[in-house]
């Protein structure tokens, strides 16, 4: 059986009166000063479409995309929002504001159901 060394002995002490002692890390108060703009803008980066997922139920004429947006108010009861837009020669009608493709899809597959030529896409 082996006998601790005098440098062994040392060594443990040493690391014992270590973990007794009670170590404390400096306190302090930090204070953030913001613009008074910065909530508005946080605000609107949110109506910002650049990153967003969309599903176009109906391209076309204007009385038809105004048909498609109240036969959709009507099923859907505004579950998400809706926008007519007109892309040259076209009106359409937009659906969602999708964070991720994945709940595009799910929405989707609800559409479908009444839009059976919508689509998902990114603008």
């Amino acid at each position: 059986m082996r006998i601790l060394s005098i440098k062994n002995i040392v060594i443990i002490l040493i690391t014992s009166l270590f973990s007794l002692v009670n170590l404390n890390a400096q306190e302090g108060e930090v204070t953030i000063e913001q613009d008074e703009k910065i909530p508005n803008l946080i605000e609107l980066r949110g109506d910002i479409k650049l990153d967003r997922y969309f599903i176009q139920i109906f391209s076309g004429e204007i009385d038809g995309a105004q048909r498609a947006r109240i036969n959709y108010r009507k099923k859907f009861n505004r579950k998400w929002k809706d926008d007519v837009r007109y892309e040259s020669p076209n009106y359409k009608v937009w659906v969602g504001h999708f964070k991720s493709r994945l709940a595009a899809d799910r929405a989707l597959l609800t559409l479908k159901e009444e839009f059976p030529n919508a689509f998902v896409f990114k603008p």
